[in-house]
């Protein structure tokens, strides 16, 4: 009887081994043997070409994801300066129909020459926020700004990362050429004016900057004397109003108005 050779018997003779890679030949020299038995590997070129293609993905998802974290920023700013405007409406409706007194300089401040700045609040309201509506005091936190914006001066001065514009003293809001805005008082008053909004900036004094809260990536900064929307790429803000209505204004549709006392900073809402 003929003897046919096994499968195994094939492949030696074929000088492959059982799984089908090339075996050397007997006294083949030392780099032919590398070859036979490295040759299902990578080169250097290979996985330089991989790597490449892992660094251009990255570059092109990237920016995707940044924006994307972005307008998730903004998405919970909004929710924040609700949460701001609510606290307010709760307020006026346990004092007859007040707006509780935003004034950096306390509740009880009268001279019509203090110094205010709607990023600042007193902590007399602050302290309502957290104690009495228990809110959460990140509220008064941009995600884009943070905490190192927050300054605590003497105790009773807080500035938070938003506008509040509510229960603010008027007489000391017009300087021209800048226009005049309306600070609501009491829940009577209309509910289309504006009682909150996303911090934009020009002018600031600590630190001698002009900044934005939400660019295209998300906080943006310059010197001083910029414009946020022309200089920095500010893309807007939310705005909160008195009938608890949030929405979001381009830069191109915000208007210029005194944000501080003196009319030397400039805010956008």
């Amino acid at each position: 009887m003929k003897h046919e050779p096994m499968q195994s018997d094939t492949h030696l003779a074929a000088g492959l081994s059982p799984r089908g890679s090339m075996r050397p030949p007997r006294g083949a020299s030392p780099a032919a043997k590398c070859r036979a038995q490295c040759r299902n590997g990578f080169t250097l070129i290979e996985l330089l070409v991989v790597v490449a293609i892992i660094a251009l993905l990255i570059a092109i998802l990237l920016p995707g994801l940044s924006r994307a974290r972005e307008v998730a920023r903004r998405t919970r700013c909004a929710s924040n300066l609700r949460q701001v405007t609510l606290g307010a409406i709760l307020y006026g409706g346990e004092n007859k129909n007040a707006l509780p007194r935003m004034d950096r300089n306390g509740i009880n401040a009268t001279s019509p020459t203090r110094v205010d700045h709607v990023s600042w609040i007193n902590k007399t309201i602050y302290d309502y926020y957290s104690d009495h509506l228990t809110v959460n005091l990140k509220t008064f936190l941009c995600p884009d700004r943070g905490p190192d914006f927050v300054i605590i001066q003497g105790v009773t001065q807080i500035r938070i990362t938003y506008y509040t514009l509510f229960g603010r003293d008027e007489s000391i809001w017009t300087y021209p050429p800048y226009v005049k805005w309306r600070s609501p008082q009491r829940l009577t008053d209309k509910g289309t004016w504006t009682m909150a909004g996303d911090l934009i900036e020009s002018g600031t004094f600590t630190p001698p900057s002009a900044s934005a809260s939400h660019g295209p990536l998300g906080l943006v900064e310059g010197p001083q004397n910029y414009d946020p929307g022309k200089d920095l790429g500010s893309e807007g803000g939310n705005i909160a109003t008195l009938d608890a209505s949030v929405r979001w204004l381009s830069q191109g549709e915000m208007f210029i108005h005194a944000a501080a006392s003196g009319g030397n900073v400039r805010g956008y809402w």
